[in-house]
């Protein structure tokens, strides 16, 4: 344990200051949840999100894991009318899901049989 946190020195970070409004193809997080914008969002949207804590991830490479809202649901949320939106947003982030590792991962590796034999150190060899 640090010596900061025994001390009780630490302090929750604060949450940064909004910025402009995110371009498509940006990843807005809030906690562990993430969205992806795959279209432009209006600007009463991304004022309502960023009151909500939402902000864009600025920085590369986020080694953070995420809660990814499903691209539908995104959709749906930057279609909904202004009332609509705490609904649909509460639901996209019970259907965010953990990103799981592409498929080819799981496959099986072929190993190569290696035919040389363990020869203790200082063993002669033949």
């Amino acid at each position: 344990m640090n010596v900061r946190t025994l001390l009780g020195i630490r302090r929750r970070r604060a949450l940064p200051l909004a910025g402009p409004k995110p371009r498509p193809g940006a990843r807005i997080v809030s906690g562990d949840v993430r969205l992806t914008l795959k279209s432009a969002m209006s600007d009463s949207l991304w004022q309502w999100l960023s009151r909500m804590g939402w902000r864009e991830i600025t920085f590369r490479p986020d080694r953070r894991r995420y809660h990814d809202i499903p691209d539908a649901w995104t959709r749906l949320l930057l279609e909904a009318a202004p009332e609509q939106r705490a609904g649909v947003l509460l639901k996209a982030v019970v259907a965010a899901r953990k990103r799981t590792p592409h498929p080819e991962a799981f496959r099986e590796i072929p190993l190569k049989r290696q035919n040389h034999r363990f020869m203790p150190f200082g063993t002669p060899s033949r």
